[in-house]
């Protein structure tokens, strides 16, 4: 599988698509905002435990979240 982007722009993309703040999403996936928001400035990467809430949470495909494959590739398969 060839990965296509990173985790910072797919957790971007996420946020704006589902039209939701970087607050509401943190208070969905219980991942703080201050992580959410250096994750995607992409000043560090997400823990192994930040990643499954959110992948839980959201039902995002983790392969997705992580850069690799089409947006046709968001939903958990």
């Amino acid at each position: 599988m060839k990965k296509t982007s990173n985790l910072s722009e797919r957790l971007g993309l996420y946020i704006e698509t589902a039209g939701i703040s970087q607050k509401e999403f943190s208070k969905i996936t219980g991942v703080p905002d201050s992580v959410i928001c250096r994750t995607i400035k992409g000043q560090n990467s997400l823990s192994i435990e930040s990643l499954c809430k959110i992948v839980d949470a959201l039902n995002i495909n983790p392969f997705w979240l992580l850069g690799y494959g089409s947006d046709e590739d968001m939903e958990r398969m």
